[in-house]
């Protein structure tokens, strides 16, 4: 859970707890009578995203497959590169070095 902006990391952890708390609870009375409370938002969450919600279809998403993750950006966007395949090491792409320099 990310921190507010301004909180220690102690005041986030007691805010983390205090909804985990709460969320964990059983609903007291009512038909819903015994079950969790996050069950019963996780079943509306499913609800608005079977009706179209976005922001509900993303939440589930965001969940179940993670977030997608930012590309990195390329040191310069205009500078050609050079990649370099090793065998059983990960690709790497550099920049490419000046013609005129021999390289190593």
């Amino acid at each position: 859970m990310a921190r507010r902006r301004g909180a220690t990391r102690r005041e986030a952890a007691v805010w983390a707890g205090a909804l985990r708390k709460a969320a964990l609870d059983t609903v007291a009375s009512g038909p819903d009578k015994g079950q969790r409370k996050i069950d019963l938002i996780a079943r509306q969450v499913v609800r608005l995203a079977m009706a179209g919600d976005l922001n509900a279809i993303q939440e589930i998403g965001n969940r179940l497959d993670g977030r997608p993750v930012a590309a990195a950006p390329l040191p310069d966007a205009d500078a050609p590169l050079r990649v370099v395949y090793s065998w059983g090491e990960t690709l790497e792409a550099l920049p490419v070095a000046d013609p005129a320099k021999p390289q190593r």
